[in-house]
């Protein structure tokens, strides 16, 4: 009884193997591994068969790259990984997925009622749309860091620290389709003066650090206590950088308050960097 249980099992096996294509169960017997990466996919229908295809051509790229990414990533950006994890993860899929775009059909069969596809994906041209994708990035980056230093010499340091903010998305980007490039080129490509997402941070805190506020006029007043001083304060907002080199800081966002912490007033400075402001006389303790 056993022996035949088992003789029905193995035919139910041989008939499912066989109603197979032979290039389905063996795919990497029938393309060319140096020019393709391939994924097959069965199913009901023409467009389940294509969709888990292409399912297993996203997985293979994502784990071909994803050790790349984190290797790169680790290598210069060990303090910021924490923050950056989640979004390299799902940068790593996007982009894998975004990749499989110029895929075509290199065998399709249909046997019992059931569908088989095999997919394949160009290596060389997914290369080249890398490296023009890379390209598009990095000009993009820097055309942003151009805008960054011309908010910096007009004193809009919002303006510089948001678009600083910007960048890192598209930086991001560039690591991982960078990463990924190397992982299926056979050479590295060359950017000049690729910047670092620890080089974007140093610079938000240069800009932030070399802030100052100096008061203009409406110092040394004195007044009885809780009346308004009979002179407004005024200061200016300006950035320091280096010695003698300052810039008047425009419609930068202002919170001021009393010794004691409480918050006198907000608004932003105006297009002299200045704003103005009578607060309450208030003991000097």
């Amino acid at each position: 009884m056993k022996n035949i249980y088992l003789s029905v099992v193995l035919l139910i096996i041989y008939n499912i193997l066989s109603a197979n294509p032979i290039w389905f169960q063996q795919p990497r017997q029938h393309f060319d591994t140096n020019l393709f990466i391939a994924g097959v996919g069965e199913g009901s229908c023409y467009e389940s068969a294509m969709s888990i295809a292409r399912a297993e051509l996203i997985q293979q790229i994502s784990v071909s790259v994803k050790s790349e990414v984190l290797v790169s990533f680790l290598s210069i950006e060990t303090e910021s990984w924490g923050r950056y994890e989640e979004i390299i993860s799902k940068n790593i899929y996007s982009t894998s997925e975004r990749e499989v775009q110029g895929i075509e059909i290199l065998r399709q069969e249909q046997s019992q009622g059931r569908f088989f596809v095999m997919l394949g994906l160009n290596m060389q041209r997914m290369i080249r749309n890398m490296e023009i994708e890379m390209s598009d990035l990095w000009r993009g980056i820097q055309n942003s860091l151009q805008n960054v230093q011309r908010h910096i010499n007009n004193g809009q340091i919002v303006f510089a620290v948001n678009t600083l903010n910007d960048i890192q998305t598209p930086l991001i980007e560039l690591y991982t389709v960078r990463a990924m490039h190397v992982a299926f080129a056979e050479q590295v490509f060359q950017i000049s003066d690729l910047i670092t997402l620890s080089d974007i941070d140093i610079k938000i805190r240069n800009i932030l650090s070399a802030i100052r506020f100096e008061i203009n006029s409406g110092d040394y007043q004195s007044v009885r206590r809780s009346l308004l001083l009979p002179h407004p304060v005024v200061f200016r907002a300006i950035s320091r950088e280096t010695v003698g080199d300052e810039v008047l800081l425009r419609n930068l966002p202002v919170v001021l308050s009393y010794g004691d912490g409480q918050i006198i007033e907000s608004g932003i400075t105006n297009e002299r960097g200045e704003y103005s402001i009578r607060p309450f006389g208030t003991p000097n303790v």
